[in-house]
């Protein structure tokens, strides 16, 4: 019963997610077969069946016997004043292969933004799906927010800068709006403490993929340190059996003291690794989550961990939504939210 509930709750929001394709004419036509779809939309075919009987119900598409489905046109005229505003989520394929890894985040902004009758769109785009979205150019009823974005497609949509706000940090001469959470302040000072307590070494682990200038960042914290350290970096894959097979070479290379800091969803994979190794948490080795969530620090021991701030977070993207429906632009935004430490009681 309980996996049925969270199809259907897929089912609806990609229906909407559709639905919003079909207003603005963005759909391809002649429509694919369900199974090249749902490979593209990053969901399960049986997923993306259930919202085109959703979208059929609401008239917005139309099967035809022993044909593809078509979409209904009649449906699909509706005045500028007349659209709905929405928030258009954008996540770069490459660290986002489908929608519902985003949902921990993402839901939360979808249900605060749905009490003002703001729409929420999230869509998995490769880079020419950007350059699509980018040629269409800006409207009044939408703003898209933009996540993981390389320094080129930052780039590519900073003329958006009244209707494009950014997820994460803006690189150097980027003038768009952003709200970033500020992971490096906390990462500064796990370093930092694991340094007083004198740990020599440390492994900063990230997720495959990221971006963001780490080594540099990861230098710089290092050098700033009140006693000598010297810290690692490794890159954890994002396919679950890689994740663990680099879990355990990670974890037979360590000779403790050592610190382990985690920005990914790791954490648990990675300390099993390290207590099947026969090394002792936290004695031997003290892991800490930066920006982690409650499901992921629900392991034994219990360790220092800066929670995912969701409520400022949200309220943030929201405040930000708000405005630009309200002004028609969005304010000169460089918001950085920073992460508070919670230290087990045992600690």
């Amino acid at each position: 019963m309980a996996s049925s509930k969270f199809i259907q709750s897929r089912a609806e929001q990609l229906a909407q997610h559709l639905s919003e394709l079909i207003s603005r004419r963005e759909v391809p036509h002649p429509l694919p077969g369900t199974r090249a779809w749902s490979r593209s939309l990053g969901v399960g075919r049986g997923t993306l069946k259930m919202a085109l009987r959703i979208l059929k119900r609401d008239g917005l598409l139309r099967v035809h016997p022993r044909k593809r489905v078509q979409v209904e046109h009649s449906r699909m005229h509706m005045t500028p004043s007349a659209r709905p505003s929405v928030v258009r989520w954008l996540f770069f394929c490459r660290d986002y292969p489908n929608i519902s890894a985003c949902s921990q985040f993402t839901d939360p902004i979808t249900q605060q933004l749905n009490t003002r009758e703001i729409h929420t769109s999230v869509e998995v785009c490769n880079t020419d799906r950007l350059k699509a979205i980018h040629r269409r150019g800006p409207r009044p009823n939408e703003l898209l927010l933009l996540e993981a974005f390389s320094h080129k497609h930052q780039t590519m949509f900073s003329d958006f800068r009244r209707s494009a706000l950014l997820i994460g940090d803006p690189f150097e001469g980027i003038g768009l709006a952003s709200i970033s959470i500020d992971v490096w302040a906390a990462v500064r000072q796990a370093v930092h403490s694991l340094a007083q307590r004198g740990i020599p070494r440390f492994t900063l682990a990230i997720k495959m993929g990221t971006r963001v200038p780490v080594l540099e960042h990861l230098r710089r914290i290092c050098r700033e340190a009140p006693h000598p350290i010297r810290g690692e970096l490794f890159r954890v894959p994002g396919e679950l059996y890689e994740m663990g097979r680099a879990a355990e070479r990670l974890a037979a290379q360590i000779r403790p003291p050592h610190g382990i800091i985690v920005i990914t969803r790791s954490l648990g994979m990675l300390m099993t690794a390290v207590l099947r190794a026969g090394l002792r948490v936290p004695e031997q080795v003290e892991f800490v989550g930066v920006n982690t969530t409650l499901e992921n620090v629900c392991v034994c021991p219990l360790p220092r961990h800066y929670l995912y701030p969701t409520k400022t977070f949200t309220r943030a993207v929201c405040q930000a939504a708000f405005h630009y429906f309200e002004q028609g632009e969005l304010p000169p935004l460089r918001t950085l939210i920073p992460l508070k430490l919670t230290i087990p009681a045992a600690s």
